[in-house]
């Protein structure tokens, strides 16, 4: 083979892997935690943050049509930008579940007193045993469980009108202004 067309291979092999790379560089990642979907809740019992004499399960889902479990810690940026809207939620009626992921206790409570309460009840998941369960990969995460306890929706990153438009109710047939 000669020079020129190991150049030329060498070249056109350099020039389609950087294609790919500028491809996979623009294309939107996806923001979807997919785990479980479909699937019970796990089984828990935890603390509430609040009064951690207080244990929850999961028969919580069993008195609401619809639950949102929001996943957040004190110390997330994204968590903080998304919590007026979680309000705007609550207002509107809609059950909120927080679990609160790898967080200190007093950081957790004082965040929320700092910020105002969306949930109606907020969980402490000291060892993240439950997090784990539901393949949580990161904060937030909102996750949208039935009446049964079943898993229909999930979305990981910043919960807003147009997620919660595209994703959520539909199942909720809820719309916030």
């Amino acid at each position: 083979m000669s020079k020129k067309v190991k150049l030329s291979l060498l070249l056109l092999l350099l020039s389609g892997f950087l294609i790919t790379l500028l491809v996979s560089l623009m294309v939107e990642p996806d923001k979807s935690n997919q785990a479980l979907k479909g699937a019970s809740f796990p089984e828990f019992t935890l603390p509430r943050l609040q009064k951690p004499e207080l244990q929850v399960s999961q028969r919580i889902f069993n008195q609401q049509s619809w639950t949102i479990v929001n996943v957040w810690a004190s110390w997330c940026a994204v968590c903080l930008k998304e919590h007026d809207f979680l309000q705007q939620l609550a207002q509107q009626g809609l059950f909120i579940v927080g679990l609160n992921y790898r967080d200190g206790i007093t950081s957790a409570a004082q965040y929320l007193a700092d910020n105002g309460n969306p949930y109606q009840v907020t969980l402490y998941d000291a060892d993240s045993r439950l997090s784990m369960g539901l393949g949580v990969i990161g904060t937030p995460e909102t996750i949208l469980v039935d009446s049964k306890g079943v898993i229909r929706q999930r979305h990981l990153g910043e919960l807003n009108q147009s997620v919660w438009q595209a994703k959520f109710a539909p199942y909720t047939q809820g719309s916030i202004q």
